[in-house]
Parts: C-alpha cells; structure tokens; sequence
C-alpha cells in the first residue's frame, strides 16, 4: 500500500519542547514526545520511562566527512549538570582551519527522546529533540543512535520523533515502524511518514509503504537487520522510486528534502534491547573529550591547500 497526501498548514510545535532543549528550567517529569505534538508517542507506555532512559553522558565522536578538500569531523559532548557541547574540527585543506565549540543545553525525556540546543556562531538558536538509543557493536564500542524507535508496549509497532528548530523554523518528523516476524514466521514491514514543516512557506507530506521483508542475523555489526523485499538488491533506487511514485518529487523542497532523509525502511534489530529499532549509529563514545577550540573565529578565506 503506498499514499502520499498533501497540505500547507502545519501545527506550531508546542512552547514546551523549546523551553526544554533550551534549558529554561523544564520540569522532566512533564515533558514528553506528546508534548511536543507527537501524538502517536503518547500511548506507548509510561511504566517503563525510567527503564528506557539511557546512560548518555561523556564525549561522543562523529561523523566524520571527508572528499577534496573536506575533512571535518564533530562531537557531542553531554555534561551531568546538564551543559551540551557541540564541537566541529574543521581541517579543511582549503581554507584555514579551526575548531569551533558550541554551548548548549540537553534533556532527556520520556519515551527516550534525547533533546539539545546550542547556540551558533551568529547568535542563533538550534534545537534537535529525536527517540535514541544506545547500543553494543561485538567489539564492546559503545554507540548512539538518534534514529531509534521505541516499541509500543505488547504491541508490533515502533515509533520515531525527530523535531527541529532552526533558523526560526521548524520541522518534525514521525516516523511509525510496523513489523512482523521478528522471532519467527511471515515477516512484513509497514514504514509510514509524516513530516512538516514551517520553512519557505511551511508544508506537511505523509507515505506509507508496505512491503514482505526478511530478517537477517549478520555477526559482524552483533544485530539482525530488517530489510523490505527488494531493497538489498536495490538499495537507494528503490527509496527513489518510491518517493517518486508518491509525487515527492513535486513537493515543496523542504518537504521533499525531510522526506528523503526520513524514510528508509531497512533497519537494525538488537535482540538484547527488544523494544528498539534503529538505523546505523553514527557517534561513537570516545575515551578523551574533544580537541580545544581555537581562539580565532574561521575564515571564510580561501587558503593554499596544506602538505600531506
């Protein structure tokens, strides 16, 4: 089954969540995914918040770009007072480089939702709020995914939220997971996405896909991946074809460009945390914190490329 519909009125995240992320003396025991207009995280389940809460604190390092001149990588760094430190190391070999860090706060909520807010260089407020999880590769390496979906209780569904603010504008994705066979017999996915957002004129877009999938145990990575029917052959031509299909292409950028981070069905499955779902972590916890940032502000100057 696969629908997409269309709008351009997008309801205002709640005044909650951004006092929250930003630190303004929330009250944790109140905030939550549904407070923040989530409405499909609300029936999860409270009786095991606290059992779902995860050790956060310490450095985590990544991702890491790198291409021609580009090499930057960043951290998140989470304080037990409640200070969040987003730090990038830019040795770019094009321009001069430098290390910027970025003061914040951070909150973890209900139903695993993982809340920062820092402020940029130009005085500006950026907030992310996402369902994530912490997880084990076979090494003991320690990751944080923030593309993690929490399991209603008793139930085959799992939900992701992932709200963001910036630049004065906001976007929120929930992403529903639905699957069968995990343990054993026919296995089926059901993906449905709703984004929307208030950027260059708002706009909401919403698909669901269905599709058979199969469960695959790999030793290496230490999880079993979930995959839809086609989409180990066909990897990002099958995501583009969908969103194709559904008209995506035709949406306002902004919808178009969340959608297309948003919805990619193949997923992991840790059988020792069995209420998650997640895609690939990309930060690692690291032993050391992050390097010290330069005094100077970086250059937008072009600059001689370094010796290797």
């Amino acid at each position: 089954m696969l629908h997409a519909t269309w709008g351009f009125h997008v309801k205002s995240l709640q005044t909650l969540l951004i006092l929250c992320v930003a630190g303004a003396g929330c009250d944790e025991s109140r905030y939550s995914a549904a407070d923040a207009g989530v409405e499909d995280l609300a029936d999860i389940g409270g009786d095991a918040v606290e059992q779902r809460r995860f050790a956060v604190e310490g450095h985590w390092r990544g991702p890491e770009q790198v291409g021609n001149c580009i090499q930057v990588e960043d951290w998140w760094s989470f304080h037990p007072d409640g200070r969040f430190v987003y730090t990038v190391d830019d040795r770019n070999a094009c321009y001069e480089q430098y290390v910027l860090a970025m003061q914040g706060r951070w909150v973890q909520g209900a139903q695993r939702q993982l809340s920062v807010s820092w402020t940029d260089p130009q005085g500006a407020e950026q907030s992310q709020s996402s369902t994530s999880a912490v997880v084990t590769n076979p090494d003991g390496l320690e990751l944080l995914a923030t593309q993690a979906w929490v399991r209603a209780e008793a139930t085959s569904r799992w939900v992701h939220s992932d709200i963001r603010v910036a630049a004065g504008a906001e976007q929120s994705i929930t992403n529903t997971l639905t699957v069968t066979g995990l343990d054993g017999g026919e296995c089926r996915l059901t993906n449905t996405v709703h984004v929307a957002t208030t950027a260059q004129g708002g706009g909401t877009g919403t698909l669901a896909f269905s599709a058979p999938c199969s469960v695959r145990e790999d030793s290496l990575i230490g999880w079993d991946t979930v995959i839809p029917d086609g989409w180990e052959e066909r990897g990002w031509e099958a995501k583009r074809a969908v969103l194709a299909a559904e008209g995506f292409d035709d949406a306002p950028a902004p919808v178009y460009q969340m959608m297309e981070r948003s919805f990619w069905p193949v997923v992991f499955y840790d059988r020792a945390q069995p209420d998650l779902l997640f895609r690939s972590p990309i930060r690692r916890r690291a032993e050391v914190g992050p390097p010290v940032p330069t005094q100077r502000p970086p250059s937008t100057e072009p600059q001689p490329p370094t010796e290797p």
